[in-house]
């Protein structure tokens, strides 16, 4: 597909409406990741809390390694797994190595690589498989025009309202990119049959009290090719907090959102980026 002037004005428009139109939220919420049949898939689980499997049809069953020590329950749609948590004095010991889980979902073995982590407890999703995802995606987005693909798909990553036909890929990588700023690539979200994944970060302030930036900073920043900050409009590209030259992190960025302009130490920000993998 060919790219033409007017999808400029449709690009930066986007990096500004997404950004009003989402409320601030605690990204303190349950995350989810999907997981699909017969891939052993790395995910992270609370070392502490209340892990959920969910499964799109019957559990007839959960198997965990002997030594893992892990406590596991459930029911016909949902497995709650529990690390668990050694006293010794008046400390508490917590797990910390990786141990697998296999889940029979809807008649498709799940192997699961699980790292307990002092996080959130997050929701882990099994999945039907690609071609069930294709169908339903296209289903749920048939007769919008891109611009409300694009607005609905972000907001439903933002709010956690995933369904299952989103393919939720575990990342959690370091990048630096910034001086002032740590960043993380949490997850990547795939939409398969629609052309689109949303890659989500997260950002902490790691020097001085308070940052301020926004969208096109951090396109500018992630883009290196000169071309494609053009057609995002996002020339003369300014990188005051940069630590690095511009990396080729994203390919074709169409739409984002930054849910924190003004960002203080200790508060974490959310940024999610819609690419367009169809073919051009």
């Amino acid at each position: 597909m060919k790219r033409t002037r007017n999808k400029i004005a449709i690009s930066a428009g986007l990096m500004v409406f997404l950004a009003l139109l989402l409320p601030r939220q605690s990204f303190s919420q349950s995350t989810v990741f999907t997981v699909p049949p017969e891939i052993p898939t790395h995910v992270l689980m609370s070392a502490s809390g209340l892990n959920r499997i969910t499964c799109p049809g019957a559990i007839r069953d959960v198997t965990t390694e002997e030594e893992s020590g892990l406590m596991v329950t459930y029911t016909e749609t949902t497995a709650i797994v529990k690390f668990p948590i050694l006293q010794r004095g008046s400390d508490r010991i917590y797990a910390d190595k990786p141990t697998e889980i296999i889940a029979v979902c809807n008649g498709q073995i799940f192997s699961l690589i699980v790292t307990p982590k002092k996080i959130s407890a997050p929701i882990i999703q099994l999945t039907r498989g690609t071609k069930n995802r294709v169908e339903e995606n296209r289903k749920r987005f048939e007769g919008l025009a891109i611009e409300e693909k694009i607005v609905e798909i972000i907001k439903t990553v933002y709010k956690e309202a995933m369904p299952r036909s989103f393919k939720i890929t575990p990342i959690n990588q370091t990048i630096a990119l910034f001086r002032d700023i740590g960043l993380t690539h949490l997850r990547t979200i795939s939409i398969d049959g629609e052309g689109f994944i949303v890659k989500e970060f997260t950002a902490q302030v790691v020097k001085g009290e308070q940052i301020s930036w926004d969208e096109k900073e951090f396109l500018c920043a992630l883009v290196s090719d000169e071309e494609k900050r053009q057609w995002m409009g996002i020339k003369p590209c300014q990188l005051p907090s940069a630590a690095t030259k511009p990396q080729t992190l994203l390919a074709w960025p169409i739409g984002i959102t930054v849910d924190k302009h003004h960002l203080k130490r200790g508060e974490v920000a959310r940024i999610l980026v819609i690419e367009d993998l169809r073919e051009r």
